[in-house]
């Protein structure tokens, strides 16, 4: 009886360990910004699999988090698109959303871009500065700073 207690106990202190190590994730950047009249019509939802993991409208800015793993990102309008990022522990990816013409509808286009990339879209949108501002971060320096221990990837 002593035996099956004392093994009981080191199985659930085991467990609470294994419980309280989180596996490490990493943030995925997806943003949408405002290129032409016609795209302020449609916003379309963005999926990792078969969940719904936001909706972006034009000037949507959205940091998701997201585990260590092979990830398929879509959305489907007239057509399916997607992205596949193989992400890695403690890294982030920018996600630049948009439309292109379709035939009847826009189709959805994802743009991965690296960080200097990003940068330099920052400085010409307004809308990124700001939505980065209201995130409590005074520049996009300040925003990848936050994330100092992310590597910043380029796909």
């Amino acid at each position: 009886m002593k035996k099956t207690l004392t093994t009981l106990a080191v199985v659930v202190c085991l467990a609470s360990n294994l419980s309280a190590q989180e596996s490490p994730k990493s943030k995925v950047v997806f943003f949408r910004t405002f290129n032409f009249v016609f795209e302020s019509f449609w916003g379309f939802n963005v999926f990792k699999d078969t969940t719904k993991i936001t909706r972006l409208r034009p000037y949507t800015f959205e940091v998701l988090e997201v585990g260590a793993k092979p990830t398929r990102f879509w959305a489907k309008t007239e057509v399916k698109r997607h992205v596949d990022i193989d992400v890695k522990p403690n890294h982030i990816y920018f996600v630049r959303a948009r439309f292109i013409p379709g035939i009847f509808w826009p189709r959805p286009r994802f743009e991965t871009l690296t960080i200097d990339e990003f940068r330099k879209l920052v400085a010409k949108k307004t809308f990124l500065r700001e939505q980065i501002r209201k995130a409590g971060y005074e520049n996009v320096d300040d925003f990848v700073r936050a994330y100092e221990g992310l590597n910043v990837s380029s796909l």
